[in-house]
């Protein structure tokens, strides 16, 4: 019984037959077709943000993706950071809420950390805190 080795078997993908390209080729092809197409491009972007606002692990796994891209080109691109802390320093000093906002997060922040040692509470609590803020913020600046 002779069996074939990994190495000679070919799978459906790589076979190129009579000078045609392959499917994986072609699908690679009508992808890209697919996307210069504004109908095809709209149609995912509305599932993309559907699914964003229905599966929680969904988005926490491209917020989570996000982050770790900011990370990285904050750190590799130094024009990028310059750029990023500008703004931050422009927006502390124009914007008073969210000025404000920083201030009770840092202070929540600190406070739970001490208190339980667990920076992930303390994020939470901390965003949560901003965002009450915020919200009371701009809810009593509402032109009626």
């Amino acid at each position: 019984m002779h069996q074939a080795t990994r190495d000679n078997q070919t799978t459906r993908a790589e076979v190129n037959v009579d000078g045609r390209s392959s499917l994986a080729e072609r699908k690679r092809k009508r992808q890209r077709e697919l996307r210069k197409d504004p109908a095809y491009v709209e149609r995912e972007r509305e599932r993309r943000r559907e699914r964003y606002q229905t599966d929680p692990v969904y988005a926490e796994r491209i917020r989570e993706r996000e982050r770790e891209r900011q990370r990285e080109r904050y750190q590799t691109d130094p024009a990028y950071a310059e750029r990023k802390r500008e703004n931050e320093r422009k927006r502390y000093l124009t914007d008073l809420a969210y000025a404000e906002g920083q201030k009770i997060y840092k202070k929540i922040y600190q406070r739970i950390k001490i208190q339980t040692s667990n920076k992930e509470e303390a994020k939470e609590q901390a965003v949560i805190a901003r965002a009450r803020y915020l919200q009371s913020f701009h809810s009593a600046n509402e032109v009626v």
